[in-house]
C-alpha cells in the first residue's frame, strides 16, 4: 500500500460514525470517572435570613462536680 491509501483508509476510519460515538462516551465516561474520584463535599453555610436576631449563646449544663441542685446530690439526702 501506498501512502495515498495509508491516508484514506485513516480517514475513512476516523469519519465513520461508530468510531466517533464510541470516543464521546469514553470520554464522557473518564470525565465522570474523574468528576466521582475527585468530588469533595462543600462545607455547610449556616443561613441566615435577613434582619434577623442573633442568638443568645446557650448556658453550659451543669456538671457533676458543681454544687447547686444536682439530681445526684437530692437522691443521697
Amino acid at each position: 500500500m501506498e501512502t495515498k491509501d495509508y491516508i484514506t483508509l485513516i480517514t475513512g476510519v476516523l469519519t465513520d460514525f461508530r468510531v466517533i460515538v464510541t470516543v464521546i462516551a469514553m470520554l464522557a465516561v473518564i470525565q465522570f470517572s474523574r468528576f466521582v474520584i475527585n468530588y469533595r463535599r462543600k462545607p455547610r453555610r449556616s443561613k441566615k435570613s435577613r434582619g434577623s436576631v442573633p442568638r443568645p449563646a446557650r448556658q453550659p449544663a451543669p456538671q457533676e462536680g458543681e454544687e447547686g441542685n444536682s439530681d445526684s446530690e437530692q437522691a443521697h439526702e
